[in-house]
């Protein structure tokens, strides 16, 4: 029980630590001493640059960024990813074009 407890303590120290960072109020020190450590402060920033990353690479070898959605390249799911990030930006752009239909969706709300 132990080995659990202390293999889940690191994840959810780093969450408290990025809400601390997110809020502004971890220690300037303690910033420097993480960055140092490689502290990754947006996990989702950081996944988006290393799918970036690989979908460059894969499009420089295959002439195109279209990947099957089964497509692993470099060890990174590419074909998945890619999917979502069409599906995200299709979502983005119907949300757009219904809050510019109907004005602020969060105005009105309010009203």
């Amino acid at each position: 029980m132990t080995r659990n407890r202390r293999q889940t303590l690191p994840a959810s120290a780093d969450e408290t630590t990025r809400k601390y960072y997110t809020a502004g109020t971890l220690e300037a020190s303690r910033v420097i001493e993480l960055e140092k450590l490689g502290m990754v402060w947006s996990v989702h920033a950081s996944v988006w640059d290393a799918g970036l990353e690989v979908a460059r690479s894969y499009a420089a070898v295959h002439g195109h960024c279209l990947p099957g959605a089964s497509v692993v390249w470099d060890s990174f799911p590419l074909g998945t990813w890619m999917k979502n990030q069409r599906a995200a930006a299709r979502k983005a752009a119907e949300n757009a074009a219904r809050a510019g239909k109907n004005g602020c969706l969060v105005c009105r709300a309010a009203l």
